[in-house]
């Protein structure tokens, strides 16, 4: 039997460029073309530099939260936050790299929240302390190992409602991501641990479905 080669990660998710009208095969549109494409390098660039750094920021801010401002703490974070910084800055680069060149290649859009209006909703004050305060009861929750402290609402649901692993704290989070003010901080966590990667790499995985439904069509 034939085997099948599996193509590295980044081979899968090279895909070409999507056609276009045609208008900018002439030298004006070519230029337009690229003074765009440049145009939005630039801005993605400065946009996830922003964006790693306020997410690794805000994650060192929740951890002093969490450790109730001790001094100790504070002066460990202190010296090692530039290490902290380029460590997780050079794990996002590599996803920014692919991110934007499935971009660049007309595969998707520019993300959605890439404007200024958008960095000042991820930067609301009751989003921050929303944040930091659920970090601390995260914390006080796991010192005493506290995995099935959902609130009566949720556990006496109807029969049949949810599985039975769903009605705990799976990482000791505040309601089990089944409340509203657990909805409302889940976002900035995830991308607070992911070091506000996690769209775009959410984002890659389209690179990959599309991928697969070419090589499907090319088989048919």
């Amino acid at each position: 039997a034939a085997s099948t080669r599996v193509l590295p990660y980044s081979q899968r998710c090279a895909l070409k460029p999507r056609a276009g009208d045609g208008s900018s095969a002439t030298p004006l549109g070519l230029l337009s073309s690229g003074l765009k494409t440049t145009l939005d390098s630039v801005w993605y660039m400065l946009f996830h530099a922003w964006r790693t750094w306020y997410f690794c920021s805000l994650f060192l801010l929740a951890f002093m939260s969490a450790a109730r401002f001790n001094p100790q703490a504070i002066i460990g974070l202190i010296v090692g936050h530039g290490g902290f910084y380029l460590t997780f800055y050079a794990i996002a680069k590599s996803v920014y790299d692919s991110d934007w060149k499935c971009i660049k290649d007309g595969l998707y859009k520019m993300p959605y929240d890439a404007d200024l209006s958008s960095i000042l909703q991820w930067m609301r004050p009751d989003r921050t302390i929303a944040y930091c305060k659920d970090v601390r009861e995260i914390a006080d929750r796991a010192s005493r190992d506290g995995w099935q402290e959902l609130p009566a609402t949720y556990r006496e649901l109807p029969s049949g409602s949810y599985p039975e692993y769903y009605l705990r704290n799976f990482h000791y989070q505040t309601d089990g991501w089944l409340s509203d003010a657990s909805a409302f901080v889940y976002e900035v966590s995830t991308e607070a641990l992911f070091s506000g990667t996690q769209d775009a790499m959410q984002r890659m995985g389209l690179a990959c479905i599309s991928h697969w439904l070419a090589r499907r069509r090319e088989n048919e």
